[in-house]
């Protein structure tokens, strides 16, 4: 059966076509933010929630504070029972309405991983997702025909993960990026190294061709 997580993941993951794709940089890294609107169908549902979960909170008041209706019978324990239940559905339905509506992915350098989170409109972040560096395959750029956005994919055990959508030219500068990132900094020094060696024997090799 699938977790709320991977749900919210399904219905937002789609929603991430930029127009206002943004790139905020952070201590431990940086957060890839789109600026899409949120489903409205998401949005429909936190506001039920919400609705619900207030009248949830004023039925279980309501209990414990109104006197029995019928007199003679010991309703202690099934008002506390009553308020118990309306208390606890009215707890997760204010929490799923307090959630965010927006996937953004953390790439966190110092931990080495990139994270799928969703911001809360109360409390602390999300994370639903997290793929460690050491396990992420690849980073593409892939192109659709027509008026499709491109996708910027990783590949993590053997599956693709969404990270972004928008222009060829935007992604393939985030690719960049982030495939430096995932290739760490030894691994940079010794590319930068080889690029070097490489510049300074190409000469050589011309001047022994002539």
């Amino acid at each position: 059966m699938a977790s709320l997580d991977d749900i919210t993941l399904d219905v937002l993951r789609p929603g991430r076509q930029d127009k206002h794709l943004a790139v905020r940089t952070e201590p431990w890294g940086y957060i890839v933010r789109a600026g899409n609107r949120p489903p409205l169908d998401l949005v429909i549902l936190q506001v039920l929630a919400y609705f619900l979960g207030v009248c949830f909170v004023t039925a279980g008041i309501g209990i414990l504070v109104l006197p029995a209706l019928m007199s003679g019978l010991d309703l202690g324990p099934l008002r506390m029972g009553a308020a118990v239940l309306f208390g606890a559905g009215a707890v997760y339905l204010l929490w799923f309405a307090s959630r965010g509506s927006k996937v953004d992915v953390h790439v966190d350098t110092s931990a080495r991983e990139i994270r799928e989170v969703i911001a809360n409109r109360v409390g602390k972040p999300t994370v639903l997702q997290s793929y460690g560096f050491g396990e992420i395959g690849g980073v593409y750029v892939e192109t659709a025909a027509g008026d499709a956005p491109a996708q910027l994919v990783i590949g993590y055990r053997g599956q693709s993960i969404l990270i972004a959508l928008g222009e060829t030219d935007e992604l393939d500068e985030l690719r960049k990026r982030l495939s430096r990132d995932l290739m760490g900094p030894l691994a940079m020094d010794h590319l930068v190294t080889r690029r070097a060696q490489d510049r300074t024997t190409a000469p050589k090799a011309e001047s022994r061709a002539a």
